[in-house]
């Protein structure tokens, strides 16, 4: 094989690799620009485009289409997400040998998985269940489409827009397809089932404008020790309660009228719990219970008349 054959066949392989994928397909016009330009190579028509593609064939997945050219990924999107999660929190790595390994990781993708995994990574410790939910609601917000989900007995129509690792498990911050700009929190391992729906939704949100979303929606608990809080709900008709318990903090146990959760003790939950007015009362430990006492007291002591 001539030299300059064996680099055109490489270049093709990277371009069609890296360049394309389902939603992406490349006219060969766009292949021979691609060569010439990026790769410097000049002398290609469309039957050299042709042949080399049939032999590249024999070692990767190239499918035809109308519109063009397409590679299949040697991993998928979510695999490379995880191994990303994986990498982030490997406590022995150096930031630089970290981003080393996932640029390595990253040429098994195209750029556009590659983009989308970026802007959706976090840094956050380390998860290791319910990955087939994983991959549905990864390819959903690639795709932007529709998730249906099952969770407490209920099936809902739900738009996902965000997925972050917080202690060891995924949380998925969505929106429910009839209210697309209030954001809800959900760990995974709580969802009991989930489906396509291969329907697009138009609610185009910027991840950077998705997580000032969610930071202005939602409070963070995750930093600090955490500790027990036990709470008595005084309204037992008022289920949702429960429900929001459920899905902002950890290890929520329920003993009749008694709830016991974990999390930081902060402003934060302090704002939280004072949402449900007189319908829930902190028990324990006793020093949140004095702390939060004076906390409601200074903002009675604001309406008080002067």
């Amino acid at each position: 094989m001539k030299e300059e054959n064996r680099q055109r066949l490489l270049a093709l392989f990277k371009i069609l690799l890296h360049e394309s994928d389902e939603e992406h397909p490349l006219s060969t016009a766009e292949i021979i620009d691609i060569l010439k330009y990026d790769y410097g190579l000049k002398e290609c028509d469309r039957k050299t485009i042709y042949s080399d593609i049939k032999v590249i064939s024999e070692h990767i997945d190239v499918e035809s289409t109308p519109k063009g050219y397409k590679a299949a990924s040697f991993f998928d999107a979510y695999e490379i997400k995880i191994l990303c999660d994986l990498l982030d929190n490997f406590k022995s790595g150096n930031e630089k040998s970290i981003a080393r390994l996932k640029d390595k990781l990253f040429a098994f993708i195209s750029k556009y998985d590659q983009e989308f995994i970026k802007a959706l990574s976090l840094k956050h410790k380390m998860y290791g269940k319910n990955i087939y939910i994983l991959e549905m609601i990864i390819n959903a917000i690639k795709h932007q489409e529709y998730l249906k989900i099952k969770k407490d007995k209920k099936e809902s129509l739900i738009i996902p827009y965000f997925l972050n690792l917080e202690r060891y498990h995924y949380y998925l911050y969505y929106a429910y397809a009839n209210k697309e700009n209030k954001i809800y929190k959900l760990r995974i391992d709580r969802i009991e089932s989930c489906d396509y729906t291969n329907e697009k939704h138009y609610f185009d949100m910027h991840y950077k404008e998705c997580l000032k979303l969610i930071s202005n929606s939602l409070n963070s608990y995750i930093s600090g020790e955490l500790e027990i809080i036990k709470i008595e709900l005084l309204d037992m008709n008022k289920s949702y309660i429960l429900t929001d318990l459920k899905e902002n903090f950890e290890d929520v146990f329920i003993k009749e009228k008694i709830v016991s959760f974990k999390t930081t003790i902060n402003k934060e939950l302090f704002g939280f719990l004072a949402r449900y007015g007189n319908a829930v009362k902190i028990i324990a430990p006793l020093a949140l219970v004095n702390e939060y006492e004076e906390y409601l007291k200074a903002i009675c002591k604001l309406y008080q008349p002067r």
